[in-house]
């Protein structure tokens, strides 16, 4: 009979109607396991795609802070002098390490961060008084109506060295003139030799 005579092709007539049904089923999100995409959701972003997003983009902000080796440098800088300064330094130690900007100023309200990184910190501040240079010269005038004698050069001075006692209305008014613009010597022996010239 026919049937008896194709059994191998009824067997692919079988095969064919379940593979078809599969298939069917399986794109209307019939298939166990299988998950179809939410309508209105947003197609997920490939890992690159993200990557190439992000290029763009501000890095975050990296908190800087003193470590124990960081170098912290102290810069005075002389009001009357300019172009010098006086320089010191050291490592800022455990007592520092940790500490934020805000932290270190804090600890140094007096002086002004300029420069703040991990290895080096450096900070400024004003002094008043003479250069470096000007401590040499010592400049006999008039305070309180007395001799005095200042340490360093007129416009440039620093603080009082000593008080003569010595009137200046006991002067001739030549060298009261003389003492009132300031009278600039170089070392101590120069002084002594002026004030006994006036007595």
């Amino acid at each position: 009979m026919f049937w008896q005579s194709r059994p191998n092709f009824y067997i692919f007539i079988f095969f064919g109607l379940v593979l078809g049904l599969a298939a069917g089923y399986a794109s209307i999100g019939g298939l166990p396991g299988s998950k179809m995409p939410n309508k209105g959701a947003e197609p997920q972003k490939s890992p690159v795609a993200h990557a190439d997003e992000t290029q763009g983009q501000d890095p975050p902000p990296v908190s800087v802070r003193v470590a124990p080796y960081t170098t912290l440098i102290f810069q005075y800088e002389h009001t009357g002098c300019e172009g010098q300064s006086q320089i010191s330094s050291r490592a800022a130690g455990k007592d520092l390490a940790g500490l934020d900007r805000e932290g270190l100023q804090a600890k140094f309200p007096e002086w002004h961060i300029e420069v703040f990184r991990p290895a080096q910190v450096i900070l400024k501040r004003q002094k008043d008084g003479p250069c470096r240079k000007d401590m040499e010269y010592r400049t006999i005038g008039v305070k309180d109506n007395r001799v005095v004698v200042f340490v360093g050069k007129p416009g440039n001075l620093g603080p009082m060295l000593r008080d003569t006692g010595i009137e200046i209305s006991r002067l001739l008014p030549a060298d009261q003139e003389k003492l009132k613009q300031g009278i600039v010597v170089r070392s101590e022996e120069e002084v002594w030799l002026f004030l006994e010239g006036l007595e």
